[in-house]
């Protein structure tokens, strides 16, 4: 069985296991680190994830290239120049599988001193597979990854048959036959299901899954069809236009069975959330929703007299999450019946070959040999655990229970599980004076006394000089001039609608405004007025807005406006003499109240309504440059 192996190339032993050992610690490390991204907006995460994902696939390609490369030595073959010479070597049988003392298989003699690599080199080979296809926390780091999954399948391909060479010429020598099969169809497995996932994240195939059968429609061929026959016939045949049908139907829609239940529902926040998913996730591939959908929706959020802006960011964030496990993770894989058989397939090959190689005998392999098998072996079997323990306390493992009528399950998940943010809850910032001029402002810590120092300007200059010359200004950019502040749904307590964290990044706590609650408060108060409307013209209006309504309905900033004027305006009058009556007194405050009240109304049609009428990108920068003198 087999074929003759090439020529021993030059040894390079220590080079295959430092690649074996980087390989694995990187998939330790992805499937931990994978999901920080999503949770962190700051840079170095982000840089981290990005570089362990792009040096798992590159240290892979490189082991199985130095196994390539010793293919001659691991089979066991010596060319025919070095047959007296291995002649003269003693070599002892090693029992079961043929395993040969001396260079590179012994246990005291150097590898490089001569004859060839350690046969158990061979069983090494399909954990490169394995580990090609990743940690189910990250298949892809963008979405430009997921459009090239044709590639990887060429990729898998290109590896199998490499991988397989490998095997091919170290059957004779390699006792573990029975186990690199196990190890090569676990590898063949993880690879595929990164690939499947790959596709099912692309734009082709997440519109594949959403959409269901085409339906043409009624056959308007055939009916014509079989009104012309019986017209010919001499039946008394008619056409009759249905009038009123699109009513009749939205009104039953509106008292439907699903929207009353959508108003009643007891469901958890995950089942909701992967409710509205299934629904809004086509929005990801640019296809449009039915009336039905809207009205759902506007149920949930509109017509529940429980819901809050808490809870409703809440949702949305959970809705999200199942987006960025079907874009970016193998949840596509995993959370299907066919990934749990594959899964559990996969476990149950990686046990076995981790009997068997416990119960072979190893005095023919070196000690260090021994120590990076059961590395890769009890760290391939650990990486499945953590993955099957994720897989049990996800959102989308939730759902099933709770669909199974299986809840007290799903409550015994959401006690084990961690709970990490699902988000950074940091929206970005960027000052645009600040970066126009080159000087970054002070990035506050998370102690009040903790402030990161500026950067001379002379010094800023000169790397801004240097980022521009090699093409990194975003990189540095993203580094020394965005901000990201703190802003969370999972802090609103809605007893007293305030967010209890935000002040605590300030020197002194001051008072602020919710603002998801006053955006939620706001957008359903506006949804309301127009949840029935069919005027399509004041609905793009209404989208349209850039702050009118604030400046037209918003009391609390006339009333600020108006207590500032007035304090100016009393200040002003304290300076003059007061030698005039009590009844000139009276006068003159009645002349400063309309003053006063002539002014706020020119300063907010004067100044703020203009600022919004004019281009977007002109109203955006006035708005942006005020609120910043402001601060």
């Amino acid at each position: 069985m087999g074929f003759n192996p090439p020529v021993p190339q030059n040894d390079s032993d220590w080079e295959i296991r430092v690649a074996m050992l980087l390989s694995l610690t990187l998939q330790i490390l992805l499937i931990f680190v994978g999901p920080m991204r999503k949770r962190s907006s700051h840079p170095v995460p982000r840089f981290a994830v990005w570089s362990c994902y792009l040096l798992a696939d590159w240290v892979a390609d490189l082991g199985l290239g130095l196994l390539l490369n010793n293919l001659g030595n691991i089979g066991g073959g010596n060319g025919s120049s070095s047959s007296s010479s291995s002649s003269s070597i003693s070599h002892l049988s090693a029992g079961v599988g043929g395993f040969k003392r001396g260079p590179g298989g012994g246990s005291t003699n150097n590898t490089s001193s001569g004859g060839g690599s350690p046969p158990i080199f061979a069983f090494w080979t399909p954990f490169l597979l394995l580990h090609l296809g990743g940690p189910d926390t990250i298949t892809a780091y963008s979405l430009e990854d997921n459009e090239l999954w044709l590639r990887h399948l060429i990729g898998l391909l290109f590896e199998l048959f490499s991988a397989f060479v490998v095997f091919s010429c170290s059957v004779k020598s390699n006792p573990m036959v029975p186990a690199t099969a196990l190890i090569f169809l676990v590898g063949i497995i993880k690879y595929g299901e990164r690939t499947y996932s790959l596709y099912s994240g692309s734009v082709s195939g997440f519109r594949d899954k959403i959409l269901g059968e085409p339906n043409p429609g009624p056959n308007y061929a055939k009916l014509m069809t079989e009104f012309d026959s019986k017209k010919n016939a001499g039946l008394l045949v008619e056409i009759t236009i249905a009038d009123g049908e699109a009513s009749k139907a939205k009104e039953a829609l509106e008292e439907g069975e699903e929207v009353r239940l959508v108003k009643e529902s007891n469901k958890s926040l995950e089942a909701m959330a992967y409710d509205f998913f299934t629904m809004f996730r086509l929005l990801f591939v640019n296809l449009i929703l039915s009336y039905k959908e809207r009205r759902i929706s506007q149920a949930y959020f509109l017509d529940r007299h429980d819901m809050t802006a808490g809870k409703a960011f809440e949702v949305v964030e959970v809705e999200l999450n199942f987006i960025y496990d079907m874009v970016y993770t193998k949840a596509p894989v995993s959370h299907s019946s066919a990934g749990c058989v594959l899964r559990c397939v996969g476990t149950a090959c990686l046990v076995i070959a981790i009997l068997l190689f416990a119960l072979l005998d190893k005095t023919a392999i070196l000690p260090v040999d021994r120590g990076i098998t059961y590395a890769l072996l009890l760290g391939g079997l650990a990486l499945d655990v953590a993955a099957i323990l994720m897989l049990l306390c996800s959102n989308r493992m939730i759902v099933f229970l709770e669909a199974k009528h299986m809840a007290w399950l799903s409550r015994v998940a959401r006690a084990v599980r961690l709970q990490p943010r699902r988000w950074s809850e940091r929206t970005s910032q960027l000052n645009f004076i600040c970066y126009c001029l080159g000087k970054p402002k002070e990035q506050e810590g998370r102690r009040q006394c903790c402030k990161r120092k500026t950067i001379p300007p002379s010094v800023m200059r000169f790397l801004i000089w240097v980022a521009d010359k090699v093409r990194v200004r975003e990189t540095l950019d993203d580094f020394f001039f965005i901000q990201r502040k703190p802003v969370s749904c999972s802090h609103i307590d809605n007893n007293n609608n305030k967010m209890n964290h935000l002040c605590c990044w300030h020197k002194e706590e001051k008072p602020h405004v919710d603002v998801l609650t006053y955006v939620f408060d706001r957008l359903k108060k506006e949804a309301q007025k127009f949840k029935g409307s069919t005027d399509y013209d004041l609905m793009k209006k209404l989208c349209g807005y850039r702050g009118e309504g604030t400046l037209l309905d918003d009391e609390g900033l006339v009333r600020n406006i108006k207590m500032e004027l007035t304090k100016a305006t009393r200040e002003a009058e304290l300076k003059k003499k007061d030698n005039s009556s009590s009844t000139n007194k009276e006068e003159e405050m009645d002349e400063s109240e309309y003053l006063v009240e002539k002014m706020v109304k020119e300063k907010l049609d004067g100044v703020l309504r203009n600022s919004i009428e004019r281009e977007f990108d002109e109203s955006l920068l006035l708005w942006h440059i005020a609120t910043d003198l402001m601060d």
